[in-house]
């Protein structure tokens, strides 16, 4: 794993301000990610078709992520462009043997 990265969990703070809840940092340090599989989805909100592409974030085994994480790269070796992407945690999966805390995820655009 070359790059690195945040892992942020929503927290049970709630923002005064914005009603959202605030994030807590759960694991900072290297990470990897890749395509899983081409898995694009055009759903429908408000009027507007939107295009999701499924990612997989690779983090050490010991990094337990769970739906709703959010995962910011912060530095990447080969990949410029990877730096500040952040991506939303769909679905963590264990497997035997594993060598890393594998997981399914969606860019977030804002």
């Amino acid at each position: 794993m070359t790059d690195t990265c945040t892992l942020e969990r929503p927290g049970e703070l709630v923002d005064d301000v914005t009603g959202e809840a605030v994030m807590e940092t759960v694991f900072t340090g290297r990470c990897k990610v890749q395509t899983y599989e081409g898995y694009e989805q055009n759903p429908t909100a408000g009027g507007a078709v939107l295009t999701v592409q499924r990612y997989r974030v690779d983090l050490p085994v010991t990094v337990q992520p769970r739906p709703g994480d959010i995962v910011t790269v912060t530095a990447s070796a080969t990949d410029p462009n990877l730096t500040g992407k952040s991506y939303r945690v769909t679905a963590p999966f264990n497997k035997s043997y594993a060598t890393a805390s594998r997981c399914f995820v969606d860019e977030v655009v804002t």
